[in-house]
């Protein structure tokens, strides 16, 4: 689906800042005019995917900004079809398709092995990215081997 958003964009320090009304917090910095319209258009995709993968409504967009003084006002286009957002698997779904326990899921998670989508409820969700990289780069069965120059720790 296609989303159509102003962005206000201003001098700042020493380049420019971009910003979204309707977007609280959400901006994007650049070193000139063309820099900061690609930040501010990527920072705009990765809200907006976020926000469908949270399934949050995203905010409209009114066109009516105040622009200050030496700034400007651009239109950014951006695409977030379900096919850029990232599916969700239940940590259990999770744990059958990779083939371990569900307290290896969460410790997989903690360590940043797995990505956490949003939690629904009590339920946690992972993306299916990185379930998928999992299976596809899985860890060698046994304890890693030690580095040259290593001393054994158990000694």
């Amino acid at each position: 689906m296609q989303y159509i958003y102003e962005a206000v964009i201003a001098p700042h320090g020493e380049g420019f800042q971009a910003s979204f009304p309707g977007w609280d917090g959400l901006t994007a910095e650049g070193e000139d005019f063309a820099d900061v319209a690609r930040n501010a258009t990527a920072a705009l995709q990765q809200a907006a995917n976020d926000a469908l993968e949270k399934r949050q409504a995203l905010p409209e967009c009114a066109f009516d900004a105040e622009v200050p003084e030496g700034g400007r006002s651009i239109i950014i286009s951006i695409d977030a079809l379900p096919s850029s957002v990232s599916l969700l698997l239940t940590a259990s779904d999770a744990s059958a398709v990779l083939g371990v326990t569900r307290s290896r899921i969460s410790n997989m998670l903690r360590a940043g092995i797995l990505e956490q989508g949003h939690r629904d409820g009590r339920s946690t969700v992972i993306t299916l990215r990185s379930v998928n990289n999992r299976l596809a780069n899985p860890r060698k069965p046994g304890r890693p081997k030690k580095l040259n120059g290593e001393e054994d720790d158990d000694e």
